[in-house]
């Protein structure tokens, strides 16, 4: 624009950069502490899914005994998924039921696309859990001194 002084000097509507760094700050810190819950979210989610297919017998699978999902880790950018199970038996048994869920890993992926709103849907790996060994293990140590208590 010319002026009557000659050529205006053109001055921008929006803050200075420093202006506009601090105020995003705060909303970079927001958005960080929300994509660090998302993988929870979307693991829960996933947990309930996949429980929800094998309560109703959705995953035909002979190999696969009677199994608790435990938790699901995602991985920070939702593409991978380790879901980790939980069953009474032993080595065996545990091992039959992982290859029976390695193996129903597509049809779940398949059932994970249509049901939950995700851009990709996540590689589903299985692994046991064996938290509930030692847990159960804890109890009859601590039954163990106890009866050791009485005596």
């Amino acid at each position: 624009m010319r002026g009557a002084s000659g050529w205006r000097r053109f001055t921008p509507s929006y803050p200075s950069p420093h202006v506009y760094l601090r105020r995003h700050q705060a909303s970079h810190a927001q958005i960080q502490l929300m994509t660090s819950r998302r993988p929870e979210r979307v693991g829960d989610l996933i947990r309930q899914e996949i429980a929800t297919l094998l309560i109703h017998g959705d995953i035909k699978d002979p190999r696969i005994g009677f199994v608790t999902i435990s938790y699901v880790q995602m991985t920070p950018d939702l593409r991978e998924a380790r879901v980790y199970f939980s069953q009474i038996g032993s080595d065996k048994d545990k091992e039959k039921s992982r290859e029976g869920l390695m193996s129903a890993s597509g049809y779940i992926r398949k059932h994970l696309a249509k049901t939950l709103d995700l851009r990709s849907v996540p590689i589903v790996s299985f692994h046991y859990d064996p938290s509930f060994d030692y847990g159960d293990r804890i109890d009859k140590i601590i039954k163990e001194i106890k009866e050791e208590g009485k005596e």
